[in-house]
C-alpha cells in the first residue's frame, strides 16, 4: 500500500501551483527561493520544539508528526457538498485516522480556491493590460510580482495551517465530534478571510501600476 504524508503530498504540491504558470526562464529562480524559504520555517519550528522539549524535560516525546494515511483515501478531490456529507457521517467522536484525512480533503479544497484565485488575478492583469497596449515583457514584471506575492503567502498559510492542526491533534487518539468541528469551521473562515485580502490586495496592486504604467 502506497502511503503519503501531508508535507511531502499532492495536497502540498498544490502549494506550487502559480510557479507553474511562470516563464520557463523564471520557474526555477522563484520555485527555489519560496522552497527555500518555506524549508527555513520548518527548520525553525522544528529548533523551537525540541528546544522546549528539552526545557520542559520531556525529550523522550517526539513531535506528533502526519498520520500516515493511504493514497486510496484521499484518491479523489471532494466538492463542498460532499465535505460537508464527510464531516456529517461522523458520530460523537471521531478517531485519528478520520480526523487527519478530512482535514487532508479540507485543506486540499481550500488550496483549489486559492489557485482559483490566483487564476482570476492573472486574467485580470491581462484584462486590463490589454486596453493599455503593454508588451509582455513589461506585463511580465507585474505579474512575477503579483505571483510571487501569492505563492510567498500560500506557503506561509500552509505552513501554519499543518502546524496548528498537528498541535491540535498530536494527542488525540479520539477526539469530540464538536470540537473538531469547530477547529474546522474556524480554519476554513480563516483561509477565506485571507483568499479575500490576497485578492483585493493584489487586484488593486495590478490595477495601480498598469495604470501609472509608462512605455520606455
Amino acid at each position: 500500500m502506497t502511503y503519503t504524508r501531508f508535507y511531502d503530498s499532492r495536497s502540498r504540491q498544490l502549494s506550487e501551483y502559480s510557479h507553474s504558470r511562470s516563464h520557463k526562464k523564471n520557474k526555477g529562480y522563484y520555485r527555489q527561493e519560496d522552497q527555500a524559504a518555506y524549508e527555513y520555517m520548518m527548520r525553525e519550528e522544528n529548533r523551537k520544539i525540541e528546544e522546549r522539549k528539552r526545557k520542559s524535560g520531556d525529550a523522550s516525546r517526539a513531535y506528533s508528526m502526519p498520520y500516515r494515511i493511504s493514497e486510496e483515501d484521499v484518491a479523489r478531490e471532494l466538492s463542498k457538498k460532499e465535505l460537508t456529507k464527510l464531516i456529517n457521517s461522523f458520530g460523537a467522536t471521531i478517531d485519528e485516522k478520520d480526523m487527519y484525512t478530512t482535514f487532508y480533503h479540507y485543506h486540499t479544497y481550500l488550496q483549489r480556491r486559492y489557485s482559483k484565485m490566483i487564476i482570476k488575478l492573472q486574467k485580470l492583469c491581462h484584462k486590463l493590460a490589454s486596453k493599455r497596449y503593454i508588451p509582455d515583457e513589461d506585463l511580465n514584471q507585474y505579474w512575477m510580482e503579483c505571483k510571487k506575492g501569492v505563492s510567498r503567502h500560500l506557503f506561509t498559510l500552509n505552513y501554519y495551517s499543518y502546524k496548528h492542526f498537528f498541535e491540535f491533534a498530536k494527542d488525540a487518539p479520539v477526539e469530540d465530534m464538536a470540537r473538531f468541528k469547530t477547529f474546522l469551521a474556524d480554519y476554513v473562515r480563516m483561509w477565506k478571510q485571507k483568499i479575500r485580502e490576497n485578492n483585493k490586495k493584489w487586484t488593486q496592486v495590478l490595477t495601480k501600476n498598469i495604470k501609472k504604467y509608462k512605455k520606455r
